[in-house]
């Protein structure tokens, strides 16, 4: 095996290296401004049963300033929520409170879920990385014993 023949020092210092290209990988994802606009599009795609205490399908972020008051949770209030489990309560400029359909997890979960990920896959490789060596040490012990018992035997 490959692995077999590598050195500890080696194999840390891919497991680094790969550490270190999947991070900036994500840095650069996160700070790109695709995912934000993607994000948006996708809010706006996923809010088609929208529902305001006025209006039955005010869709008023899309044409009006607007602030999320707050952000994707859970819905509780059966009158918020028609076809969806979680809803975002946005207030617009002139038409007031009202509340978008949205989908969860939001980035911040993503995220949480991604360093979660990466660490079980750090802590794998680790355990991994052991067990290796150790099947190492044992078959390096095992063929030592041969090799005595081939010394002693021609002696």
């Amino acid at each position: 095996m490959v692995l077999e023949s590598c050195s500890v020092k080696r194999l840390l210092l891919l497991i680094i290296f790969i550490g270190g290209i999947t991070l900036l990988i994500f840095i650069k994802i996160t700070s790109s401004s695709t995912l934000s606009g993607l994000n948006a599009t996708i809010a706006t795609e996923a809010s088609d049963d929208v529902r305001d205490h006025r209006n039955s399908s005010n869709k008023c972020w899309l044409r009006e300033e607007n602030t999320i008051l707050e952000e994707c949770h859970l819905c509780s209030d059966r009158l918020k929520c028609i076809n969806a489990s979680y809803v975002e309560t946005i207030e617009c400029k002139i038409s007031g409170l009202t509340y978008r359909n949205c989908n969860k997890p939001t980035i911040r979960t993503s995220e949480k879920e991604f360093w979660l990920f990466q660490g079980s896959q750090f802590v794998i490789a680790v355990i991994s990385l052991s067990v290796i060596q150790y099947k190492k040490k044992q078959f390096h012990k095992k063929l030592m014993k041969r090799i005595q018992k081939q010394l002693d035997s021609v002696v």
